[in-house]
């Protein structure tokens, strides 16, 4: 929630996450593409799942595209690709 939060506040209009479902899916992007993992804490089957019972942590990877010493990738925003 809070990188959601943090994207939402300073991202302009068209850029923020159109909704949780639309945060979840795009970290989930970056977990998959090895750039983040994910955690799941726990919840009781009564508890709408949400992005609250989520936790993301950037990877090895992911700090590499960053630092800029990885190649750039293609499911990453990265001034590099032209």
């Amino acid at each position: 929630m809070t990188l959601r939060d943090a994207v939402d506040g300073d991202m302009p209009s068209g850029q923020q996450f159109q909704s949780e479902s639309h945060c979840i899916g795009m970290c989930r992007d970056l977990s998959i593409g090895g750039f983040a993992e994910e955690r799941m804490t726990a919840f009781r089957a009564a508890d709408t799942f949400g992005l609250r019972h989520l936790e993301f942590r950037i990877s090895a990877a992911g700090l590499a595209i960053i630092l800029e010493d990885a190649p750039p990738h293609p499911i990453v925003d990265d001034e590099r690709i032209a």
